[in-house]
């Protein structure tokens, strides 16, 4: 797999200071590119921390914010950052099974509890 071009996250960063859900959107498809490189990239972590922020502030119903939400969760509970990841992975899944009405977002639920799966086990 190839890296993300830094041109291409600058561009995305760049574009991030008008708030756009486009941009938000693009940010987190480079973020999770990001991740299947390093489960830890701090700087997907960056990425999905911006494109939320983003999706809270222009469409804080839509299922994309849940989603985003729990990618950003997996980052933080691949780098043991647990206490702030079990929370966000939590609302994300309670929220995505409620919004979850076409293909792309039952797909984005199903990873969810995933997710949701990983951290109580890591939790114990």
């Amino acid at each position: 797999m190839r890296a993300v071009p830094r041109h291409v996250v600058e561009r995305l960063r760049g574009a991030a200071a008008k708030p756009d859900v486009n941009v938000a959107t693009a940010m987190s498809l480079v973020a999770r590119t990001l991740v299947a490189r390093d489960p830890k990239s701090a700087e997907a972590t960056e990425l999905f921390a911006e494109a939320l922020r983003i999706h809270t502030e222009l469409a804080p119903e839509r299922w994309q914010r849940f989603s985003i939400a729990s990618h950003l969760g997996a980052c933080w509970l691949a780098q043991g950052k647990l206490d702030e990841a079990k929370p966000l992975l939590r609302e994300s899944a309670e929220r995505l099974a409620k919004l979850a009405t076409t293909r792309t977002s039952r797909v984005a639920l199903r990873e969810a509890r995933e997710r949701m799966a990983q951290i109580c086990t890591a939790c114990g």
